[in-house]
């Protein structure tokens, strides 16, 4: 059986993991769905009731992300359990200067 590696972000609630702030995370969020975004990259993105959605982050906010696909989807974060990029991403997107010190 073929495994596959599933690169994941819990999008909400923040709080679950004892933050400070509601917005602790926004930083590395925005980071994370900006390069999806820049680089076209195609996710499985999957919901807290179990539903697998596919397709590229087309823009999002702290509310909702609109998805594009056969059907451009606009899906409130709420719902979202896990993004799960189809190709390696790496870090070069992800981390700015300031958190590689």
């Amino acid at each position: 059986m073929k495994t596959t590696k599933v690169v994941s972000i819990l999008l909400y609630p923040i709080a679950v993991f004892g933050m400070n702030s509601a917005y602790a995370d926004d930083k590395l969020e925005n980071r994370f769905l900006d390069c999806l975004e820049k680089e076209m990259v195609t996710v499985n993105l999957y919901l807290v009731n179990g539903i697998r959605l596919e397709g590229q982050i087309g823009d999002h906010d702290k509310n909702v992300i609109l998805l594009k696909g056969k059907f451009d989807q606009m899906v409130y974060t709420h719902a979202i359990s896990t993004i799960a990029p189809l190709k390696d991403l790496g870090s070069t997107c992800l981390y700015s200067k300031d958190d590689k010190d």
